[in-house]
């Protein structure tokens, strides 16, 4: 997954808008489960995803070995949810400041 994270500092005016971009591999899938978009936003539209990480929902986290987590995608109103044995994340360079 090819994603750029928020690296910012909400006290700093110069900095707050940091982003780094960055590919999570995610390996030994154990699940995952999308739910499905709202039908009230528009998400057919979205070539970009928003999403920010959450704790597991124990009414869809299944059992399995690894660790559970939830994405939550704003352009849906929903959730990915996902459970997995191993996951990496690797920086493909340095913090960038957009405007």
């Amino acid at each position: 997954m090819s994603i750029n994270v928020w690296v910012g500092d909400m006290d700093n005016e110069e900095l707050r808008e940091s982003y780094r971009q960055g590919v999570i591999m995610i390996n030994d899938f154990v699940y995952c489960v999308l739910d499905r978009p709202d039908v009230n936003y528009p998400y057919e539209s979205a070539r970009v995803l928003t999403i920010d990480v959450a704790q597991p929902d124990e009414s869809v986290a299944l059992k399995g070995n690894g660790e559970a987590c939830r994405l939550w995608v704003s352009e849906w109103n929903g959730f990915i949810h996902i459970r997995a044995g191993d996951a990496t994340l690797k920086w493909l360079g340095p913090a960038v400041v957009r405007r």
